[in-house]
């Protein structure tokens, strides 16, 4: 089912463990980006995204 959600936001089926891995790398917590995904999915609204944020690259 939550692969199905991450399909209808992404419009591509993702691997759950590219994402689990993407965020881990950025210090964002997983669950959290998850519940985002499925509740944008749930009310046709955009998805978060999984890329970097333009100010959070500095600190890494």
């Amino acid at each position: 089912m939550v692969q199905n959600a991450m399909a209808d936001v992404f419009g591509i089926p993702m691997s759950l463990g590219i994402v689990n891995t993407s965020l881990k790398f950025q210090r964002r917590n997983v669950l959290e980006f998850m519940t985002n995904a499925v509740s944008a999915a749930r009310n046709h609204t955009p998805a978060p995204s999984i890329l970097f944020a333009t100010s959070d690259r500095k600190n890494i």
